[in-house]
């Protein structure tokens, strides 16, 4: 449980980190947008499964502590009274012996049985029932072939005086028969059923019923590479994909495939992606004479990448105050060029009014006229023979 709580908590981190950085992307490469977006609704469908499986492990955990811990309690007291019938005499009065003749008792086939049952749960233990099987049969015959010599093999009349029938102790985990003996020389068989032992078994007896988290959500370059490599796409990044298009769950599914490796830039080999060489020159100023600056996206940490977004929203407000139309007596073509001219530089292209970046366009085409901008100015020309002013 520890184990599970802890890689969740871990996933839910991972997730919020990652919808920082590819926030910070969306404010400070808005040309990149699509890609930036996807990713971020990507990160935020998985911090959604990390959180509810935190709510439902926070919400269980302390119930399954308790049963761990009765139970627990419950075979430490079985077997301190075995190990304690075992002693008395050295050579008589003895219940638990090595090989279930009449021989000296080995104190080992209890010692530290206790303590590795304390022990027995951890979330890779396939079965509690092995683990507690293992414990409590260390000899198939528990005690000394010699019924006098053990008060748990006479009879319950000889020993208490009369017939009460079976005489159950610790929950019925040990079992002193009226007629002597006790579970047929031993006390496993009907322990493993009993409600403090049995409720491990039962509850968790593998850790089938945790919740399944998958990866953690990539924030290094080389992790975001590897799940966009077709055939390596989680399913998350899919659905992502086909509810920003508005695709239907059934959409197929290779060219959902085909799709993310076009969104994100992936080369043919799948070695490099464009968006991911953009982000990874994503940098942030730090205001103090001692910080190492500046800091690479991939370096930041979450209240670095914070304060990066902030710093970018707040240049974009200002680049767009103060952004230069296309103005003055401009022909659709000449305006065509200026946008052209600037297809080198993805931010100054954005801040050039009537111009788009395109990351996907010709090298020297990156960087175009607006559709709606380009009808206005052909409309402006041949109609009216006026002069655009944006």
């Amino acid at each position: 449980m520890k184990s599970v709580l802890t890689s969740t908590a871990s996933a839910v981190a991972a997730s919020c980190k990652a919808r920082q950085q590819h926030g910070l992307a969306l404010v400070a490469q808005p040309s990149y947008a699509k890609a930036a977006t996807i990713f971020f609704n990507f990160a935020t469908s998985k911090l959604t499964q990390a959180q509810q499986a935190l709510n439902k492990l926070a919400a269980e955990s302390a119930e399954y502590a308790v049963k761990a811990s009765y139970a627990a309690g419950r075979v430490d007291e079985l077997m301190l009274t075995l190990d304690q019938t075992q002693h008395g005499s050295a050579t008589t009065n003895y219940c638990i012996s090595a090989d279930g003749s009449d021989a000296k008792a080995i104190n080992s086939q209890t010692a530290g049985c206790s303590a590795t049952l304390a022990e027995a749960g951890p979330k890779t233990a396939p079965n509690q029932n092995t683990k507690l099987k293992a414990a409590f049969s260390k000899e198939r015959d528990s005690h000394s072939a010699t019924g006098n010599k053990c008060k748990l093999t006479e009879t319950v009349s000889t020993s208490f005086g009369r017939d009460i029938g079976n005489f159950d102790l610790l929950g019925g985990m040990l079992v002193v028969a009226s007629g002597g003996d006790f579970e047929g020389n031993s006390f496993a068989a009907d322990a493993l059923t009993k409600p403090p032992v049995d409720v491990l078994k039962k509850d968790r007896a593998t850790d089938d019923a945790f919740p399944k988290l998958g990866s953690k959500t990539p924030t290094k370059k080389a992790g975001i590479l590897a799940i966009l490599q077709k055939g390596s796409q989680p399913p998350e990044l899919k659905t992502a994909v086909k509810t920003y298009y508005g695709w239907d769950a059934q959409h197929d599914d290779t060219t959902v495939q085909t799709e993310i490796a076009t969104i994100f830039g992936l080369y043919d080999d799948g070695s490099k992606s464009t968006y991911l060489d953009v982000l990874e020159k994503i940098e942030y100023k730090q205001k103090t004479d001692s910080a190492a600056d500046p800091i690479k996206l991939f370096e930041m940490n979450e209240e670095m990448l914070v304060n990066a977004t902030n710093t970018a929203t707040a240049t974009n407000l200002k680049a767009k105050a103060a952004a230069k139309p296309c103005t003055a007596a401009i022909a659709p073509k000449d305006a065509e060029e200026l946008c052209n001219g600037k297809s080198g530089d993805a931010k100054a292209c954005n801040e050039t009014a009537g111009c788009i970046y395109n990351s996907t366009g010709e090298a020297n085409k990156k960087c175009t006229l607006k559709k709606e901008v380009k009808e206005k100015l052909e409309k402006a020309n041949q109609e009216k023979g006026e002069r655009w002013e944006n």
